[in-house]
């Protein structure tokens, strides 16, 4: 239903990855798991690499409304840090 309206499709992402400041990682969260995947894959085939922080992170980590009630009824939400093609080295 909600497919033809989703925002991480490979032309945002490459808009994405010349906004994004330098050293500024893109942080995708999602409730659902085949949209979860299919932005992996997105991203995965655009260059950007996978990327788990170890500093700089903020101390209160966003959550949505959507988010704390999926894990306040022990739903799975998904998560992932991205570094885009042009800040790798």
């Amino acid at each position: 239903r909600y497919h033809k309206n989703r925002l991480l499709k490979p032309e945002f992402l490459a808009i994405l990855a010349r906004k994004l400041k330098p050293g500024s990682p893109f942080w995708f969260k999602t409730d659902w798991e085949p949209y979860n995947v299919e932005v992996l894959e997105a991203l995965d085939a655009a260059g950007w690499q996978s990327f788990q922080p170890t500093e700089g992170i903020p101390s209160q980590i966003y959550t949505s409304r959507f988010e704390r009630m999926f894990k306040g009824e022990g739903l799975l939400t998904y998560e992932s840090v991205w570094l885009p093609p042009s800040q790798l080295s």
